[in-house]
């Protein structure tokens, strides 16, 4: 992951855009699995100290709602106004 941050930051700075890429972590949801709010905020937690800026959260069709209600109630909170 790191390599393909520097790579990233290399062609940004190579085009004078390097105030202008952020970085986004995440998965597909895995429609095998339930979602699993707990293992979704270790990911985000991990996510955030990587310095990543946006989140790709696994939202399955079933449950698509309520999940990401959960998900906003839950997690985004301690996560919003970081910058």
């Amino acid at each position: 992951m790191e390599k393909a941050r520097s790579i990233v930051k290399q062609e940004a700075r190579r085009f004078h855009r390097e105030d202008n890429i952020a970085f986004a972590a995440g998965s597909v949801a895995n429609r095998d699995q339930k979602f699993d709010l707990k293992a979704v905020g270790q990911d985000v937690e991990k996510a955030a100290k990587d310095g990543v800026l946006y989140y790709i959260a696994p939202l399955h069709r079933t449950g698509y709602l309520d999940n990401l209600k959960e998900f906003a109630k839950n997690i985004i909170p301690s996560y919003s106004g970081l910058d």
